[in-house]
């Protein structure tokens, strides 16, 4: 194995002085840290906006496996009824 005996000092000019008080960088991971909050936040005032559109209507053959009626041409699932 190699060892060195060679000792590396560094000038007083390449060291930064120790902060003297708590400094905070704004988004210390970078932008991407705030994209899920940024998301769900649109989700909540999206289901905050009452716009008359809480629901979904469902069509195709899984309407018959949940209606037991192969006629019915669609279902709307929402929020307040079924």
């Amino acid at each position: 194995a190699a060892t060195s005996s060679e000792n590396f000092t560094v000038p007083a000019s390449a060291v930064e002085p120790a902060p003297t008080s708590v400094k905070c960088r704004f988004l210390p991971h970078g932008l991407y840290s705030v994209i899920p909050a940024l998301f769900s936040m649109m989700a909540w005032f999206a289901c905050l906006s009452k716009d008359g559109c809480d629901y979904a209507r469902v069509t195709g053959p899984i309407v018959a496996d949940i209606t037991n009626n192969p006629k019915t041409p669609f279902i709307d699932a929402g929020f307040n009824h079924y």
